[in-house]
């Protein structure tokens, strides 16, 4: 009687252990799908209220969002998403549209709309080093509905102060600061890539085109003013530094940009300042391989061919045209009586001064 006991026991015990096993598993599944991230209405902790999901939508096509989006958040910080509508070329209001924003697809949060921009915001924040996707959705009663998701790290951010030095490998001399020579530096998570340059973009082209014809009727449908999207990290170079803010460990590499972007300051923050010129980024040959977040300072030693290639380039064309040019009258003057004697050090000062020139010896 006794076993019979002890073995109902253990049956009791091995299903009240079960259920408390489903039980835990249900619990930690939902803690690991929630997402730490909230939505504020602004930048300084009012929180924004949860709304019901709406879903009516019109039937007018042709709708699409133009964004600016935060791709990364330090942890703790308030950062803006916004969203403009586009229609056929119009810009919509808010007068029949809504737009609300998700984590979950489960709790939603109206974006608000502003009369003097025209977009609509929502700020983001979250004190979790997280991973999450922004799901926004416009609704309207007569426009058909889209939506859009955007992923958004939140990160502990850090700083790397970069300082660029010239750099001479066929002389012990003591390399001189790049002060004001450069207007911005960029740095992009390493892909694998090889190359030391970037060519002209689609974007690039298409700005650069736009400007050359821009006498032709129509020019601006056929190029279309665009904006690189790639993601990167940069800061304006100032007096011999630039203090760039990233927020993932890795490999990236280095780009130095030589011109200044016009007019307004650049908004993006995670697109690197363009203008409308054609033009050729910069890439440096050292790689910045960052393991620990900290604050750090990167001396950096760079050749006049990694500080402007495209410039480099051009100078050594030039050099090459002048020692040419300057051959072909010395060798004219040689053949004239007793004048060999003369033109053979001019000859070698020449080449001497190509060098220097193009190699800084």
């Amino acid at each position: 009687m006794n076993g019979m006991l002890h073995a109902h026991s253990k049956k009791k015990y091995k299903g009240i252990w079960l259920l408390l096993c489903c039980v835990l598993f249900v619990i930690c599944s939902i803690l690991v799908y929630a997402d730490a991230g909230n939505f504020y209405v602004d930048g300084v902790g009012t929180g924004q209220n949860e709304t019901d999901e709406l879903t009516s939508c019109g039937s007018i096509n042709g709708t699409s969002f133009l964004e600016d989006v935060p791709y990364y958040v330090g942890l703790g910080e308030y950062k803006n998403l916004d969203v403009a509508l586009m229609n056929n070329g119009s810009k919509l209001n808010d007068s029949v549209i809504n737009v609300q924003a998700t984590f979950n697809m489960t709790s939603w949060y109206n974006m608000t709309y502003s009369n003097t921009t025209g977009d609509w915001r929502i700020y983001v924040t979250s004190n979790e080093d997280e991973t999450s996707d922004i799901f926004v959705r416009m609704t309207s009663s007569t426009y058909n509905c889209i939506n859009s998701t955007y992923t958004i790290k939140f990160r502990q951010p850090y700083w790397v102060t970069v300082k660029l030095f010239t750099s001479n490998k066929t002389s012990q001399q003591t390399p001189h600061a790049y002060v004001n020579d450069f207007n911005y530096v960029y740095f992009e998570k390493h892909n694998g890539s090889g190359s030391l340059y970037k060519v002209p973009n689609q974007a690039d082209m298409s700005n650069t085109m736009r400007n050359i014809y821009s006498f032709v009727p129509g020019i601006e449908g056929l190029y279309k003013r665009t904006v690189d999207k790639t993601i990167v990290h940069w800061a304006d170079y100032q007096d011999g530094y630039a203090i760039v803010k990233l927020y993932d460990l890795g490999a990236y590499n280095i780009y130095v940009m030589s011109h200044s972007v016009s007019g307004l300051d650049w908004d993006y923050e995670f697109f690197k300042p363009q203008q409308a010129d054609i033009k050729v980024d910069t890439k440096i040959e050292k790689q910045i391989n960052i393991t620990t977040r900290g604050n750090y300072t990167a001396n950096i030693y760079i050749s006049k061919f990694e500080a402007d290639k495209i410039g480099y380039m051009m100078n050594l064309v030039y050099v090459i045209f002048v020692v040419i040019g300057v051959i072909i009258a010395l060798g004219g003057i040689a053949m004239m009586p007793g004048m060999s004697k003369i033109v053979a050090p001019i000859a070698v000062a020449v080449v001497l001064w190509a060098l220097k020139y193009v190699f800084g010896i």
